[in-house]
């Protein structure tokens, strides 16, 4: 038997092979991954294989319907030229029920798309594109105007472009949406021309109005309790801005008369002094009493709003939707609030413009002084002007 030699084995050798087998296997799955991401990427991107996929079949699907229709019109104008009980209403509409047509009037619906005929020359006028929405949110309200996303979007990836009212022409890469960033102006129309992939061409309206001013919101308000309302109006400054009042409705409806006796929602009765609104929620809340008929004040008899521990409600408003009668006294002493001032829009005219309360009032009334014991009162508040409120009155104090 021949005898076989002993050899050495390389160790250091066989660690090699296997560092760089081990090396070409990360590499072969690192490129695996950047290759599935690329197929990933074709496949499922805006623009990608999909979605080409699903624009390319909504494309066919209505040049389908359309041949059906167009099919069916010719058979209607067959019937038309030897078929003497032929007419473009009833008999014209059992054809096309009979080839699976839906009909409302002159409009049609095959394999859910629609299109309006000419019944009398039976030709096709218009096809009617799947609905496109349209929709907005504020992004910043600025100086002269408001930034706005527009959404524009579909579900059946009929989008192709959309015109700006600038001229600007912004393309959909799926077929389903576009966002837009634009800067609007309130109380204007801005029109956006939407032409699908069929060719047709949409109109949208894009348009934020200049809300109500507070006075006439209140005008139409029917709830009560805790509640916001909203005015978007521009400062004297040409400012436009949005503001935000905090209000605590108390809505009354019929007549009320103060006398003294009767008692009323919302409302402490005391000593002849009815104190309206919600002593927890001074400084926070504005107290709105709107009476839905005529309000009587007899004489010895006041009307205020609550006040609560060195506070009171941030305003006091009183809407008589009737006749207001005052032989007593309506006063908002020692019930102001300590709060930050807001621009108060009250009412929008015809021309857009407000007429406001200006944040910033009057000068407040200096501070009592004195180096000897004795009472000293305060100053006055100062006197408002063009729309301004008046300045708060110091209170008095006394030195010992």
């Amino acid at each position: 038997m021949e005898k076989i030699e002993n050899s050495e084995i390389d160790i250091d050798k066989i660690k090699s092979t296997n560092a760089i087998t081990l090396i070409s296997l990360i590499i072969t799955i690192i490129l695996l991954i950047i290759l599935t991401g690329i197929v990933i990427i074709l496949s499922l991107g805006e623009n990608g294989l999909i979605s080409k996929a699903k624009y390319a079949k909504e494309k066919q699907n209505q040049i389908n319907a359309r041949e059906k229709l167009e099919i069916t019109l010719l058979e209607a104008n067959t019937e038309k030229e030897v078929n003497s009980e032929y007419n473009n209403n009833s008999f014209l509409d059992n054809i096309l029920k009979q080839n699976g047509i839906s009909v409302n009037g002159n409009v049609v619906g095959v394999d859910n798309y629609k299109f309006i005929l000419d019944r009398d020359k039976l030709i096709i006028l218009d096809v009617i594109d799947k609905d496109v929405k349209t929709d907005y949110e504020i992004k910043s309200i600025n100086k002269s105007d408001i930034s706005v996303l527009i959404v524009i979007q579909s579900e059946e990836n009929i989008i192709e472009q959309v015109e700006c009212p600038n001229g600007n022409i912004i393309y959909s890469d799926n077929k389903c949406n576009v966002n837009i960033e634009y800067n609007i102006i309130p109380d204007c129309d801005y029109e956006f021309i939407i032409t699908t992939v069929t060719g047709k061409k949409l109109k949208k309206i894009i348009r934020k109005d200049y809300t109500d001013g507070l006075l006439q919101q209140i005008e139409s308000l029917n709830d009560k309790g805790k509640l916001t309302l909203e005015v978007g109006g521009t400062t004297t400054n040409n400012i436009y801005e949005t503001v935000k009042y905090s209000i605590n409705a108390i809505n009354h409806n019929g007549d009320m008369v103060l006398d003294g006796t009767n008692t009323f929602e919302g409302a402490t009765l005391k000593n002849g002094i009815y104190s309206f609104g919600d002593a927890s929620d001074v400084g926070n809340s504005t107290v709105l009493l709107k009476v839905n008929g005529n309000l009587i004040i007899n004489s010895n008899i006041t009307l205020t709003s609550v006040s609560g521990s060195n506070n009171g409600p941030k305003g006091f408003i009183v809407y008589c939707t009737g006749t207001l009668t005052n032989n007593g006294t309506i006063t908002m002493n020692n019930n102001s609030a300590y709060v930050t001032g807001q621009n108060i829009y009250l009412y929008k005219n015809t021309n857009k413009e407000y007429n406001m309360v200006n944040a910033l009032g009057g000068n407040a009334g200096a501070r009592a002084v004195g180096n000897t014991s004795g009472t000293r009162n305060g100053g006055e508040g100062g006197t408002g002007a063009s729309y301004n409120s008046s300045g708060g009155g110091r209170r008095s104090c006394k030195f010992l």
